[in-house]
């Protein structure tokens, strides 16, 4: 599974806050987009391409919707997340387990961290100090998950934890005690202690959990149960699951909004997104990607609340064709 959430940024779309949320633009570009993030000042996006051979980076000007740059980054980028003072972007390769640095000035990559088999979700603790990657490793039949600690400063890894087997995506809460990984296989997510790098429980939520995402007050984290069609709601102090909500069709991708009140969920075999009133926990709108079969992937939302980034692709006659739907993203509720 290809999907994750990322970081925010700003959108050449804005939206009165009581609209409907729906696709406002949209940029064709690369193939098969797997991940979005943006850089702190929101005026720039940087998507994976996800490719096996010829991967990349897009560089978007989120101003102006337009590609700056694409840079080749290896195989099979997936996850991808920035630094909070925004120098460098981390990417998880599947394809070579490494994690590429991505220095933001000049869209160059700067140092290759290798971290196992196949990396997937990347996230960086809060203070910017350390890269927080989930992967796995494939033996004898069995997967072999961990999460491997980047030192930022360094670039190189620390620690590297054990825990469960297919790894997904990987979030860290906002005061960087927690990081919750989600386990494809299992049906579990683990809590890790990020002092002790060491993981304290784990909790059982729907079946393949894929994408995970924090919201901002950290009481709660939500994952994409991707073989439920479901979002697990878990509070982050009991660590405990406290409800479930039905989307669409494969959920993969979960997004928060800046002021906690909603939440987007992309649903790949429905083509769509779910917004979600964290209120009143259910779903209040369904966004339809349309324009051809399209895998729906990665989403954010920016700063200000305005507008949700979503990834995504087409594929025809065996070619994909990359695709961002930018959705002017109105209040839930």
């Amino acid at each position: 599974m290809l999907i994750a959430v990322a970081g925010v940024a700003a959108s050449p779309v804005a939206a009165d806050a009581r609209s409907a949320t729906g696709v406002q633009r949209t940029i064709s570009v690369g193939h098969r987009l797997t991940d979005v993030a943006f850089s702190p000042s929101g005026r720039t996006a940087y998507v994976t391409d996800g490719r096996m051979g010829g991967g990349a980076v897009v560089v978007i000007d989120t101003a102006t919707a337009k590609v700056r740059a694409t840079v080749g980054v290896g195989a099979g980028p997936d996850g991808i997340a920035v630094t909070p003072n925004g120098e460098f972007a981390y990417v998880a390769h599947y394809g070579t387990g490494a994690v590429s640095v991505f220095d933001t000035a000049s869209n160059t990559v700067t140092a290759t961290v290798p971290v196992g088999a196949h990396a997937s979700g990347v996230a960086i603790s809060p203070d910017g100090g350390s890269a927080y990657v989930a992967g796995w490793t494939w033996r004898d039949g069995v997967n072999y998950g961990a999460v491997s600690v980047i030192d930022t400063s360094s670039h190189a890894v620390t620690a590297t934890i054990p825990v469960g087997q297919l790894l997904d995506r990987v979030a860290i809460t906002p005061n960087g005690r927690t990081a919750y990984v989600s386990d494809h296989t299992t049906g579990l997510v683990s809590v890790i202690d990020t002092a002790g790098k060491t993981v304290t429980g784990t909790i059982a939520v729907g079946r393949y959990p894929t994408g995970i995402a924090i919201a901002p007050n950290g009481r709660t984290a939500y994952v994409a149960d991707a073989g439920n069609g479901s979002v697990s709601v878990i509070d982050t102090v009991r660590n405990t699951v406290t409800g479930r909500i039905a989307v669409g069709s494969e959920p993969e991708g979960v997004a928060v909004s800046p002021d906690g009140r909603s939440v987007y969920v992309t649903n790949e075999f429905d083509h769509s997104v779910s917004v979600i009133d964290t209120r009143t926990r259910t779903v209040v709108e369904t966004v339809v990607i349309k324009g051809g079969v399209i895998g729906v992937a990665g989403v954010a939302a920016n700063p200000d609340g305005s507008a949700v980034y979503v990834c995504g692709w087409t594929r025809t006659d065996k070619v994909y064709r990359g695709r961002i739907s930018i959705l002017a993203r109105g209040v839930a509720g």
